[in-house]
């Protein structure tokens, strides 16, 4: 029997549900200025009392991406998407998200519906330098080059969109028209991650290890908040055969790794190089399972003979 007392405790208590619904302070700060790991513990832990909040789960979703954990972002997203915050931050963290799982057909619908959702030219910006991305990783350069001149259209001074331009002439072997956007975006003497990374990998190509690893050791603050660029220094300090260096590398706790595609090959490739055969194939192979679109981990299995994991 629904009685006064009983519908007064219900109108008590809904407000203190619906508390659970919205992310905490500690929370909006934590994703604000890229506390991750701390934003996904608090996260989990109201998604005790509501498990199916998709406001909640949207921003679980992109805490898990930025940490590298795509297996789960593609979870919480998939479970968040129609909400608010969804629409707003997480689609584009999404398509994202599928890219690096290299399921490029489904991310393609959500990039576009951020695009057409972004409201001013740094959303557009945004978009469309994850566009170029996206076709960087399915191995399409000249599409990568078609939307990184979109991006750098809406923000001509931007020295992001002329890092991922540069990007997508290097990968297209153009260098000399990587080396000028290069030097494009770095005109106010400011040099993106997207920036160094390019040229650390020209100066590999180049067989310059020695250059790389000064240009990978130019910022230590960047080397500390950027995956990226910490497993570039980590294969600067193999190819050099400082492996000991490498695997401190690794170590530090500051970078968020997750289960990277790069981190996992050249995690495979580091134990290889030391002899660590069952640990090298094991990352290798793992790396193959998650991104089987990406040929360079079968390529590398091939090549150090590994078995694969249900093999005899």
């Amino acid at each position: 029997m629904i009685t006064p007392s009983f519908t007064a405790g219900l109108i008590l208590l809904t407000p203190w549900l619906s508390a659970w619904a919205q992310p905490s302070v500690e929370v909006v700060r934590a994703l604000r200025i890229g506390q991750w790991r701390t934003a996904a513990e608090s996260l989990r832990e109201s998604l005790e009392h509501t498990p199916d909040d998709p406001e909640l789960l949207a921003r679980l979703g992109l805490a898990y991406y930025q940490l590298g954990l795509y297996s789960d972002a593609e979870a919480a997203f998939r479970d968040a998407a129609g909400s608010t915050y969804y629409e707003a931050q997480g689609i584009g963290a999404h398509a994202s998200t599928l890219r690096e799982l290299g399921h490029f057909d489904e991310a393609a619908p959500l990039r576009q519906a951020q695009l057409l959702a972004a409201d001013n030219d740094s959303n557009i910006t945004t978009a469309l330098l994850g566009a170029t991305e996206d076709a960087l990783a399915a191995g399409d350069p000249g599409l990568a080059l078609s939307w990184a001149e979109q991006a750098l259209a809406f923000r001509p001074s931007s020295p992001n969109a002329h890092a991922w331009l540069a990007d997508a002439y290097h990968r297209a072997g153009d260098l000399e028209s990587a080396e000028y956007h290069l030097w494009l975006s770095e005109l106010d003497g400011y040099r993106s991650n997207r920036a160094r990374e390019v040229r650390v990998r020209i100066a590999l190509d180049e067989g310059a290890v020695i250059e790389a690893l000064e240009l990978v050791s130019d910022s230590r603050q960047g080397r500390r908040r950027n995956a990226s660029l910490a497993v570039l220094h980590a294969r600067v300090y193999r190819e050099l055969g400082w492996y000991a260096d490498a695997q401190e590398v690794f170590g530090r706790q500051f970078v968020n790794f997750g289960e990277r595609r790069d981190y996992l090959v050249e995690r495979g490739q580091l134990a290889l190089a030391v002899g660590e055969t069952t640990e090298g194939c094991a990352m290798l192979n793992r790396a193959d399972s998650l991104y089987p679109h990406h040929p360079q981990a079968r390529a590398l299995i091939a090549e150090a003979g590994c078995r694969a994991p249900d093999s005899p």
